[in-house]
């Protein structure tokens, strides 16, 4: 019986690790819909064990097959097919996702190797020629917390990569069993440590050559609008002078109405004209007797007309701007509207008005 739960105990241990799912490695393809052989121990690819990387002097195989072998899940193994799991675009943040079915502490890292040959494995020394930095800018470790399950990673994609077959490295190097440092330091995570490898394909294809490509007919598409507005607007400059007739036109409308308020003071000022040149007649039958009479005169010219003028006054100008009004159409009758497209109504009284205050155009009147 203890022998039993002593072996299960050690089951729960080995079955208890990870793997990397998007893209998804060679060894759990099979688990998302990739046709190649199923590998349901795909969490264990851990070198072949701590002592075993331990005896083969730290090394392991680069997709975590056991150093000295077998290594299946290279080229030429079981699982390594060349089946492309996933296409990028080249220099894009691409999102790397790892399962942990149990946590040890530690960190994770992430290689790239451009190698275009599914049937000859890929070297470590070409996986560590790119090791993918984080988009934050932090680094390439992503620390790990034993707080999640799914590990979310993303990582910049090199700009000056593309291939048809590039091969992704997942390396967790785990921190929770005890060792110690060449310094003499020991604790939990110090020294050699489990480690664990997965290896995706994927394909990374050219981006920033298409737009190169597309930026010649664009400029050339830019300019020809250009061309093609400056005859549209020169066709208007000719065509001006048929605005401008309208817009000479509009004065003709306006007119009237801007005049009819000039007319009060156009009519008051020949009110005050035409009384001054009556007073002479007024005036000179009244200085035949009395004008002479001024002792008479001394003591009532300064009350009588002091108070007489101004009633005198005040009524005349009411008196005199209706005859002003009735006297003013018969002076100017020689001003008129001038034949075109002024003769309007209302342009020869107009004509009348304005040709007084000497602002009488030919082009709207004639005298």
């Amino acid at each position: 019986m203890l022998t039993l739960v002593l072996v299960a105990s050690l089951l729960a241990l080995v079955n208890g690790h990870g793997r990397m799912i998007n893209p998804a490695a060679r060894n759990c393809m099979w688990r998302y819909g990739f046709k190649n052989p199923a590998n349901y121990d795909d969490t264990a690819l851990y070198c072949g064990g701590l002592q075993n990387q331990v005896k083969q002097g730290g090394k392991c195989g680069t997709c975590g097959d056991a150093y000295q072998g077998p290594r299946p899940h290279e080229a030429g193994g079981k699982y390594a097919n060349g089946v492309i799991a996933k296409t990028y675009k080249q220099g894009q943040i691409a999102e790397v996702t790892v399962e942990l079915t149990a946590g040890h502490m530690g960190w994770m890292e992430f290689r790239l190797c451009k190698w275009d040959n599914p049937k000859v494995p890929v070297t470590q020394e070409c996986l560590d020629e790119n090791v993918l930095q984080l988009a934050d800018g932090s680094g390439t470790k992503v620390p790990i917390d034993n707080t999640k399950r799914m590990i979310i990673a993303r990582l910049q994609l090199p700009k000056n990569i593309n291939c048809k077959q590039c091969v992704v490295q997942w390396l967790y190097h785990a921190g929770n069993s005890w060792g110690c440092e060449p310094n003499g330091k020991c604790c939990s995570g110090c020294g050699t440590q489990e480690e664990f490898k997965n290896c995706a394909d994927v394909a990374i294809e050219p981006s920033t050559f298409t737009p190169a490509t597309q930026r010649p007919p664009s400029t050339k598409r830019t300019y020809e609008p250009p061309m093609e507005t400056t005859p549209s607007t020169r066709v208007p400059s000719t065509r001006a002078p048929s605005t401008r007739a309208p817009s000479t036109r509009a004065p003709s409308t306006r007119a009237p109405s801007t005049k009819r308020t000039y007319e009060p003071p156009m009519e008051t000022t020949p009110a005050t004209r035409v009384p001054s040149t009556r007073a002479p007649s007024t005036r000179a039958p009244s200085t035949r007797a009395p004008s002479t009479r001024a002792p008479s005169t001394r003591a009532p010219s300064t009350r009588a007309p002091s108070t007489r003028p101004p009633t005198r006054r005040t009524t005349p100008p009411t008196r005199r701007t209706t005859q002003a009004i009735r006297t003013t159409p018969r002076k100017p009758v020689g001003c008129r509207a001038a034949n075109g497209p002024f003769k309007q109504p209302g342009m020869d009284r107009w004509c009348q008005v304005n040709c007084r205050r000497k602002y009488c155009p030919p082009s709207h009147c004639v005298c």
